[in-house]
């Protein structure tokens, strides 16, 4: 609660609520008798602040975090807010129930303005009530409006829906995607909510951004604004608008882990018949690619080192092999597996050791569920670089179905498809809500990290 706020504390908030929020149109005297009235709360993954359709209860302001907007219960978010923005004044305009459910992703301190002290505010102050009026517009489309910058990790957000949120402000700025362990790192360039420029991997443009959806290792994000540049917008170099570039991205995410099975997984090599095929009689998609994929083919190349060396996203060189399967111009052929090494030094790195080590220094500087979640997943990711992702994601998936089993609270998460982390972006209202959920996240890598050590163990001879 903010009434029990030290005085340099309550100071602190006085200047937020002047610099960042809404209250700013106030007096300074003003602002400092309401920071006495507002109630302060620290918010988890999957927190429900209200949902469609309650009672408007007042006006909430974010001190620090994202929340997510959504329209029906099981949708996509349409839209995130941050810090300094408010929400909930749809109800105070209108005297309507609630027309959309706020959910904190990750985390977030959510300052509260009772019902009765907003209505008076809004009576009182005409410029608050025009003001508030003003974003009920932006938020309905009717007029562009520039959200603060967003930020947070991809294992908590949907990052499709960040990248439309960052268009439909109608701002210039660059959406960085900080590197991680497998993948360099990306940047998105927008200018008035146009994304004209994307850089990821090898790749520029469409690919760039069909490539960048299909990953599933989380990475922090943040949107950083720039101003606009003088005259006419910023013609883009990408051929698609953001919305058919969403849509296909989905599409290509959905079906890469089939067609990657179909040739045989990452690894696969393929052998080619002795004549070259007639590159112009393929059907017109594979044409560009197949004579370019052929000749890596015939160095040997498996998937995993013909991705890079092809200026096209993965799902394009992978369903080109595909066709090239059923044309029976290759056939895939499955190297042998590999055993590890079992020297004493790398089996200790297998078994979690050092990423143990890591886990309670991450954990250290935060108890909060965010925190452990994110340092849970960096953990996992990075063991994968040691063994295989079905490894790591066997283990996963054993921790969680044994955890739940104690703790039904984490029955809202789930392990990527195909990938080695834990998707937050499902977490419920009930996983931030109970009190031994902590407990519950601690127990869940203990023995994630336990299943790890007895998989990398090395095996006693039978006598």
């Amino acid at each position: 609660m903010i009434e029990s706020l030290q005085e340099q504390e309550r100071e602190q908030l006085v200047q937020f609520l002047k610099e960042r929020s809404i209250l700013r149109l106030l007096d300074d005297r003003i602002i400092h008798g309401l920071s006495l009235s507002l109630v302060e709360k620290h918010c988890g993954p999957g927190h429900i602040v209200f949902k469609e359709g309650d009672n408007g209860d007042g006006l909430y302001i974010i001190k620090k975090g994202s929340v997510e907007v959504k329209r029906n219960a099981d949708a996509k978010p349409i839209a995130y807010l941050t810090a300094g923005e408010c929400f909930g004044e749809m109800s105070l305009l209108n005297n309507q129930p609630r027309t959309a459910t706020i959910r904190v992703p990750e985390e977030a301190v959510i300052l509260k303005l009772s019902k009765k002290a907003s209505l008076d505010l809004k009576t009182k102050f005409p410029l608050l009530g025009e003001e508030l009026e003003r974003i009920a517009e932006k938020r309905d489309g009717k007029i562009a409006f520039k959200a603060p910058g967003l930020e947070g990790n991809t294992a908590f957000f949907d990052l499709p829906t960040v990248i439309q949120a960052v268009a439909s402000s109608r701002q210039s700025g660059k959406l960085n995607i900080f590197p991680t362990h497998a993948n360099p790192g990306a940047k998105l360039i927008f200018d008035r909510g146009n994304l004209i420029s994307t850089n990821f991997k090898h790749l520029t443009g469409d690919y760039a951004v069909f490539e960048l959806l299909g990953v599933q290792d989380p990475a922090d994000f943040a949107f950083e604004r720039a101003a606009d540049a003088d005259g006419r917008p910023t013609e883009s170099t990408l051929e698609r608008p953001i919305e058919r570039l969403l849509v296909e991205g989905a599409r290509r995410s959905d079906e890469l882990p089939k067609l990657l099975e179909k040739v045989g997984g990452m690894d696969a090599t393929f052998t080619t018949p002795p004549h070259i095929p007639k590159w112009k009689e393929l059907p017109e998609p594979i044409q560009v690619l197949a004579p370019k994929i052929w000749k890596l083919i015939e160095l040997d190349l498996s998937v995993e080192e013909i991705l890079p060396l092809v200026p096209v996203d993965s799902y394009s060189i992978i369903q080109t092999l595909a066709e090239m399967i059923n044309l029976e111009l290759i056939k895939p052929v499955m190297p042998e597996s590999q055993t590890l090494s079992d020297e004493p030094e790398e089996v200790a790195h297998r078994r979690g050791d050092t990423a143990e080590i890591d886990l309670r220094r991450i954990l250290k500087q935060s108890t909060k569920l965010a925190r452990t979640l994110y340092a849970l997943n960096m953990v996992a990711a990075n063991l994968s670089n040691i063994v295989d992702t079905v490894t790591v994601q066997s283990c996963l998936d054993e921790a969680l179905r044994d955890t739940t089993k104690k703790y039904p609270q984490l029955s809202c998460l789930k392990v990527h498809t195909g990938g080695k982390t834990l998707d937050v972006r499902g977490a419920s209202s009930d996983l931030s809500s109970r009190v031994n959920s902590a407990d519950a996240l601690m127990m869940l890598t203990n023995r994630f990290l336990q299943l790890m050590g007895e998989k990398q163990a090395p095996q006693k001879p039978v006598s």
